[in-house]
């Protein structure tokens, strides 16, 4: 069997990686149906994880639905991220907030099978600095990447879409963050977008009140993309 660190991207037979440390990370393929269930397991467990999420999808709607007009009323897509620079921000940086605690739940669920919501507040607290930094460096590169480039900016977007669980559950600097994230998206491409295409199904079939779908969406999306990483990553 061949392990990948997922700092360097070295390959080795054993799990030790000997251009970084011997308390590494390998990449392993997630289990799709068994993130789903711990997901469900979290909410079900603490239902009161939905309400911030709640008043976030009131917020994701009202932008969404602002980019939806504008997009077309815009003939420089510049002037669009421009204009909504704003609320672009605020959308990033509220959303990394959340996925941030909910990828601390999910830890503390994978470690002892409770949720202690005032310990897990007290990690995030801890935490803040490390992922206020991170939300504005994905900031950064998601209005750059999207003003020059729309397709390469989400696909980049897509690739980072595990910064946060790799912050949260292993001491790593920001830019091996990233990395991390990079390199386990890719080898799990399908079953991030299997992930993300859920969010979008139960945000269409909520109809006329997207706001339920996206909360339980958003909700799910994060809690399973933090089972992903935490499980299907093994420390050695």
């Amino acid at each position: 069997m061949q392990y990948i660190c997922p700092i360097c991207g070295s390959v080795t037979k054993d799990n030790y990686c000997p251009n970084c440390s011997n308390k590494i990370r390998v990449l392993g393929e997630i289990d799709l149906k068994d993130v789903l269930k711990r997901s469900i397991q979290v909410i079900r467990k603490k239902p009161i994880l939905l309400l911030p999420q709640f008043l976030y999808s009131i917020f994701l709607v009202i932008v969404i639905y602002n980019f939806h007009i504008e997009f077309f009323d815009y003939a420089n897509i510049i002037s669009f991220i421009a204009s909504n620079l704003t609320s672009i921000f605020l959308l990033i940086f509220l959303g990394t907030l959340l996925y941030s605690f909910n990828s601390i739940v999910a830890k503390s669920y994978n470690e002892s099978s409770t949720i202690n919501l005032k310990e897990s507040w007290k990690e995030f607290i801890n935490c803040l600095p490390k992922i206020s930094l991170l939300s504005l460096i994905i900031f950064a590169i998601t209005s750059l990447s999207l003003t020059l480039f729309i397709i390469p900016g989400l696909i980049l977007l897509f690739l980072l879409i595990y910064s946060i669980p790799a912050l949260v559950t292993d001491s790593l600097k920001t830019s091996e963050v990233m990395v991390a994230s990079w390199r386990f998206a890719k080898k799990n491409f399908a079953q991030t977008a299997a992930i993300m295409g859920i969010f979008f199904i139960l945000w269409i079939i909520s109809g006329p009140f997207p706001y339920f779908g996206i909360m339980l969406g958003c909700a799910i999306m994060q809690l399973a993309f933090s089972h992903g990483y935490y499980i299907y990553t093994k420390k050695y």
